[in-house]
């Protein structure tokens, strides 16, 4: 399947309006000593989930790297992925699992709007993940649900 390039360059937009207001942000009410840069603290909870929702079925195929490639600016092939997610799987799937409610909430605690907008784009990068190979296994549809509801997102 070929990749939705308007709707990846609209998550892009979102994406990198979104880690210039983390920088703006950040100045006034943001903990760096403790969580350290506010963008990178972000753009790691973002790519991971997406890292997640790619091995969910156990496939990594090359759509969904090259949708996670567009969006993110990176240059994964399928194999270099599949051995970041082996050497880092149980801490990508914690950062799902565990930690992603908290990010939003600090978000919370700084500005509801960046918030609001990180949920938003965390659902856009959702979508576009499962659905870029065309098909979306029920394992990928429960983790999507699981994510959008976990955010306050469904």
């Amino acid at each position: 399947m070929k990749i939705d390039r308007e709707r990846v360059a609209r998550i892009q937009s979102l994406w990198t309006s979104f880690l210039d207001t983390c920088d703006e942000q950040e100045v006034d009410s943001w903990d760096k000593d403790e969580l350290g840069e506010m963008d990178a603290y972000y753009a790691n909870e973002a790519l991971s989930v997406a890292i997640h929702l790619i091995a969910t079925d156990g496939v990594f195929g090359d759509d969904e790297v090259e949708c996670l490639n567009a969006i993110f600016d990176y240059d994964y092939s399928v194999e270099t992925l599949e051995e970041t997610y082996e050497n880092v799987d149980v801490y990508i799937d914690a950062m799902f699992d565990e930690e992603l409610d908290d990010g939003i909430l600090l978000l919370r605690g700084c500005n509801d709007d960046l918030a609001d907008a990180y949920q938003d784009i965390l659902c856009e990068i959702c979508d576009a993940i499962i659905e870029s190979d065309g098909d979306i296994t029920r394992k990928e549809r429960e983790e999507a649900r699981e994510l959008k509801f976990r955010i306050g997102k469904e």
